[in-house]
């Protein structure tokens, strides 16, 4: 069976709980809060996503 290496960014309308959730079951995740854009507008995440 192949693994793949699956990172998600979750933005503010996702419930952080999720993300905790999905990090407890390994995946690689990092939400609007961990990465201080919870003030950012849509357009500008969009254009730091590829950082991610």
């Amino acid at each position: 069976m192949s693994n793949f290496l699956i990172s998600l960014y979750l933005d503010e309308d996702v419930h952080v709980l999720v993300a905790d959730l999905l990090q407890a079951r390994g995946f690689d995740v990092i939400t609007a809060r961990d990465a201080g854009q919870q003030t950012v507008s849509k357009n500008d995440k969009l254009l730091a996503d590829d950082q991610f």
